[in-house]
Order: structure tokens, then C-alpha cells, then sequence
């Protein structure tokens, strides 16, 4: 066994951005129970996002939420695309791009109409890109207008709980709780050595080598002394990027157009959020901080303060960030209980868990 496998194995071991989801939530489960008993049951926090179905937990379709904020300049447009044969998917795409010139042309973005800590997201940059796709995934899906960013952030928002029953228009709706900063993965070539070689020297890169390296062509190829070579475009951490505390980017004017864009929210029946994320990209992090951003999806209570995973957080630090979330947006299920909001059943949590499950089996076995 080469020794950098084992400094990478020790790194899994040891740090807890690399641990299981069930591990991370293990240490808050008293926290869970006693907000349950507080709220009249566990799925009182279904009742936060009375707009979003389930809460935004299961079930939801990603351009559905979307197409609840209104256009504008913090919006990409994302447009559905129905199972079929991968050339009538592409036709269709294709026909999107002539019916809405606003999506830009390729690259694009591809990714399963329900999707999951980033399963399946694509960057296609011709027909034969978006052919392997639609062969490889043959879930429902959507495409996007690409965004190249290069900052791309996960903002957390939450509703103040004196905004709940009435907004007032002249204070701010909510807060950011939580900005996650994304770093994608890249190597810096020394002319000697491949880039699998390179890999294996980054403990962190190495203990997702296999997904990194399957995204290039050749690993063995030699990358020249000071070459960049990029290993990841998409800002999911399963899928190589690194998550960091990024609320040192925080502004009144970021606070404010979140704060807008999340009110600006509602379904066909007039309802809004409360606690959710916004994956967002921007220009620069100066572009960020004065507002101008695009969002990439919205995550509503499934949407956790990614900054947990920054590994230089201790776990005690991750656990008491996860902790105020959960506090957080059990308060606001209590308080739109309050207000006659039911949450769904555990049959209809069950039937949602089932079909969201049994796609993204459909869309794994396939790729």
C-alpha cells in the first residue's frame, strides 16, 4: 500500500467533513427529541415553508421552487426536460435554447429534476456531452443557463419569527444564519510528476481521488511546472469541493437582497419560505458582497449550513452550527403551526422518500 493512501485513509478517519451523514447527525439527536417534544412532534418542522411541499425535506422539483421567484438579475433560467430517448432530449433542449435565447448557449447545466447533495450535475459543452447525459441519466431533469461564477457560495437565510403571521415591509423578513464559501478542487503541475501522482500528494484530494480523477481525460498525462488543472467545476463537496466558514463575506447590502429575493417567493397560492438555502455564483467576492448574485437552486429545510463541513471546524463546532439550525427551523414549524399550517403525513413523507429514492437508483444504475 503506497503510503499516501494511508495519510489519506487517516484523514477520512479523522476528520469529520468526511463522515458519514448519519455519524454528524447522531451527536444531535437529544437536540431533535427535545424540539420535538417542545413542538407537538417530529414533523412539526414540516410545517416551516408552507410554500415549498414537505418543507422542501422530500419530494420537491428543483425548477418548481425556481420558477416561484420572479425574474430578475438573481435568477438563472432552468427549464424541464421530460424522460425519453436521449436524441429527443436533445432536441428538446436544443428547442429550449431557440423558444428562450435568455438560456444562453453552451455550456449549460444538466441536473435531475429532484436532486441530491449534487447527484448527477453536469456541465455539457456540446450535443455529444448532452447525448452521454440523457444516456446516463434518464430521470427527469432540467437544464440551466451556465453561470461560470468563479465565487460560488451556500447562503442560508431564516425567516425572524416575528415576521411569520405578517411581514412588515419596512424591516427585513429574516437573517443569513450561515454563508458557506466553495474552493474547487485543482492541482498545480510541477512538470514532473502525473496528475494521479499529484493527487495522491493532497491528503484531501486523495480521499475523493476517484471521483476527481474521472473527470479527466488522461491522469497519467504531465501537467507543466505552475499548469492549473481543474478537477471539479461543480461546487457539491461529494463531488471534491472544499467547504469553508464564509461568513467574513457577510454585508447589509448581501443581507438585503437575500432578504428580497427570499420574500419575493410564492406559489400558486401566495405562500412563502422561512428557512432554506440559497447555492448562488458570482463574479467576485466583491460582486457578492454588493448584491449581485445568481442562484443556481434553493434548498428549502434539507438545505443545512454547509460551513459545518469546513475542516477547520472541530467537531464540536460542527455539531453546535447543526444544533442552531435545527433550533432555528423547528421555532418557525411551531410558529406556522400556530397558525393552522398542518405538515404532511407520515404516509406522504413515506411515498415522497420511496419515488425520490427509486429515481436516483434509476439514474445511479445508469451512469
Amino acid at each position: 500500500m503506497r503510503p499516501e493512501r494511508l495519510v489519506a485513509l487517516r484523514l477520512q478517519l479523522v476528520s469529520h467533513e468526511f463522515w458519514p451523514t448519519w455519524v454528524r447527525y447522531v451527536p444531535i439527536a437529544g437536540v431533535i427529541a427535545l424540539e420535538s417534544l417542545r413542538s407537538g412532534g417530529l414533523r412539526t418542522v414540516l410545517c416551516a415553508n408552507p410554500g415549498i411541499p414537505a418543507a422542501g425535506l422530500v419530494g420537491e422539483h428543483k425548477t418548481d421552487i425556481l420558477d416561484h421567484f420572479p425574474p430578475g438579475p438573481h435568477t438563472l433560467p432552468t427549464f424541464r426536460i421530460p424522460p425519453g430517448e436521449p436524441a429527443e432530449r436533445l432536441a428538446r433542449l436544443r428547442e429550449l435554447q431557440r423558444e428562450h435565447p435568455e438560456l444562453g448557449d453552451d455550456p449549460l447545466v444538466l441536473k435531475p429534476e429532484r436532486g441530491y447533495r449534487g447527484f448527477a450535475v453536469r456541465i455539457v459543452r456540446s450535443d455529444d456531452d448532452a447525448i452521454a447525459y440523457f444516456r446516463d441519466v434518464p430521470i427527469p431533469a432540467s437544464v440551466q443557463r451556465y453561470h461560470p461564477g468563479p465565487v460560488e457560495v451556500g447562503l442560508l437565510w431564516a425567516r425572524h419569527l416575528d415576521q411569520v403571521e405578517r411581514e412588515d415591509p419596512e424591516r427585513p423578513a429574516g437573517r443569513i444564519l450561515d454563508i458557506c464559501s466553495k474552493t474547487f478542487p485543482e492541482i498545480v503541475g510541477d512538470g514532473v510528476r502525473t496528475i494521479e501522482d499529484l493527487v495522491w500528494r493532497e491528503p484531501r484530494l486523495a480521499v475523493q481521488r476517484r471521483v476527481l480523477l474521472s473527470r479527466v481525460r488522461d491522469a497519467h498525462a504531465v501537467p507543466g511546472k505552475g499548469e492549473r488543472v481543474a478537477l471539479g467545476e461543480i461546487g457539491n463537496h461529494i463531488q471534491g469541493t472544499k467547504f469553508t466558514d464564509g461568513m467574513r463575506l457577510h454585508t447589509p447590502a448581501l443581507a438585503a437582497a437575500v432578504d428580497a429575493l427570499a420574500r419575493s417567493y410564492r406559489d400558486a397560492e401566495g405562500r412563502g419560505l422561512d428557512i432554506g438555502r440559497f447555492d448562488a455564483r458570482a463574479e467576485s467576492n466583491a460582486d457578492l458582497q454588493a448584491g449581485r448574485f445568481a442562484v443556481l437552486e434553493f434548498n428549502g429545510i434539507a438545505g443545512e449550513p454547509t460551513s459545518m463541513y469546513d475542516p477547520a471546524r472541530t467537531p464540536i463546532g460542527c455539531w453546535a452550527t447543526l444544533a442552531r439550525w435545527v433550533r432555528t427551523a423547528y421555532a418557525l414549524g411551531r410558529a406556522r403551526r400556530r397558525l393552522g399550517v398542518r405538515p404532511v403525513s407520515w404516509r406522504e413523507l413515506y411515498q415522497l422518500k420511496r419515488r425520490d429514492a427509486a429515481e436516483r437508483r434509476l439514474g445511479a444504475s445508469s451512469t
